[in-house]
């Protein structure tokens, strides 16, 4: 099912699920140490939570996100 997925277009999901993959990829890009990609994919989930939490937790990866 996984490769199913992963074969799949994002742009051929619901908004909603989108919104999710998204919510969960920032989860695990965060965890994983990398706070930029990670807070790409939670502006892209709309996570208001989560990129609020960059901010405080990773200015140096907001400021280059702005930059970009």
């Amino acid at each position: 099912m996984i490769g199913n997925l992963a074969e799949r277009p994002a742009a051929n999901f619901q908004p909603t699920v989108r919104r999710g993959l998204h919510r969960t990829a920032a989860e695990w890009f965060r965890d994983s140490g990398k706070p930029l990609t990670a807070l790409e994919h939670a502006v892209a989930a709309r996570h208001n939570q989560l990129i609020h939490e960059f901010y405080v937790d990773h200015p140096e990866a907001t400021n280059q996100a702005l930059v970009q």
